[in-house]
């Protein structure tokens, strides 16, 4: 493998981790889907780059597409399929989500020691 093969692979699976963490807590149909489509839907992207790549030698258009649709068909359809959502996890998304200022402060009556 050349040095750009190594970079379109890491390339790759660092967008795929962007894209999840920008969109699981935006996009409704994507929190259907947990950590087992995430890592299914990046083998199955990795596999189709082999294929795409070695098999067909294929374009580069071709070649960088075909994993990211492949990706998020499969992260998608699993999370149809076997949806992990749960309510302490979207409470958890949710808390993490809301701005702190919105959070009652506690009184700071001689809790805390000067330094």
């Amino acid at each position: 493998m050349h040095l750009l093969d190594w970079v379109m692979v890491s390339a790759y699976f660092v967008l795929m981790v962007v894209i999840g963490l920008w969109s699981h807590r935006r996009v409704p149909a994507f929190r259907r889907s947990g950590s087992r489509a995430a890592l299914i839907s990046w083998a199955g992207g990795l596999i189709a780059y082999a294929i795409a790549y070695y098999g067909y030698n294929a374009t580069l258009a071709v070649t960088v597409s075909t994993p990211i649709l492949v990706s998020l068909a499969l992260f998608v359809g699993l999370g149809y399929l076997m949806p992990e959502r749960k309510a302490a996890t979207d409470e958890i998304i949710d808390t993490i989500d809301r701005d702190d200022d919105v959070l009652p402060r506690k009184s700071q009556d001689g809790t805390t020691v000067p330094a």
